[in-house]
């Protein structure tokens, strides 16, 4: 693996989108740049990458395909018409008869192979991911993560004391004589409420915590 790639902040911008490959359900973050590259593949257990940059993407461009010559940018740009369609689950790129495969190898890696064709001639690429670093891993997914459980928590809260809130409307209506158009509902219990709510949140907790 080459260390080279997307700015830790900019790949943090990426969605992380459904993608399909040889029957593996999987989540992808990519990022394309000039001519550099890096993924992320997650089956939510486990977290893989790969970054490559010019001059790696040279050598493997020569070595899978000898008898093809032309400039690294040639063989990239091709790669991201071919590549990015299929790992941002939009399904086929504008060369349809392309062909991608995914294995999952016993050292923890992830191969995947690409087949394509390229100035007529039969264009071969691979991916070979390797597990994420932890850091990694938490800046690009436990703590976005972490971040959008406390939001919604807060947003249960805020809804907790609207509840509550509007029961008390309610119930001042009924005291001064006002007739209600609707059946009377169960009055908020906010404890039993927010108790349930922390519990989901938890959940989310506990299954980062066994993630992570």
């Amino acid at each position: 693996m080459e260390l080279s790639g997307a700015p830790a902040d900019v790949l943090l911008q990426r969605p992380w989108l459904p993608v399909s490959i040889s029957g593996f359900q999987l989540l992808a973050k990519i990022w394309f740049g000039d001519s550099a590259y890096h993924i992320l593949l997650t089956d939510m257990t486990s977290v893989w990458e790969e970054r490559m940059n010019s001059d790696a993407i040279q050598r493997r461009s020569q070595d899978l395909n000898r008898r093809l010559r032309a400039p690294v940018k040639a063989f990239f740009s091709h790669l991201c018409e071919v590549v990015r369609p299929r790992l941002s689950g939009s399904g086929e790129g504008a060369d349809g008869e392309a062909q991608i495969s995914l294995t999952r190898k016993e050292d923890g890696n992830i191969g995947m192979k690409l087949k394509s064709e390229l100035a007529g001639l039969p264009f071969y690429w691979e991916f070979h991911c390797t597990p994420a670093p932890i850091a990694l891993v938490c800046l690009q997914l436990v703590r976005p993560l972490l971040a959008m459980s406390r939001l919604l928590q807060q947003q249960v809260e805020q809804l907790g004391v609207l509840l509550v809130r509007k029961d008390a409307e309610i119930q001042d209506y009924r005291e001064n004589g006002a007739t209600l158009s609707r059946g009377v509902t169960t009055k908020l219990d906010l404890y039993c409420f927010s108790v349930a709510s922390a519990a989901r949140v938890h959940f989310i907790h506990m299954y980062l915590f066994i993630f992570y």
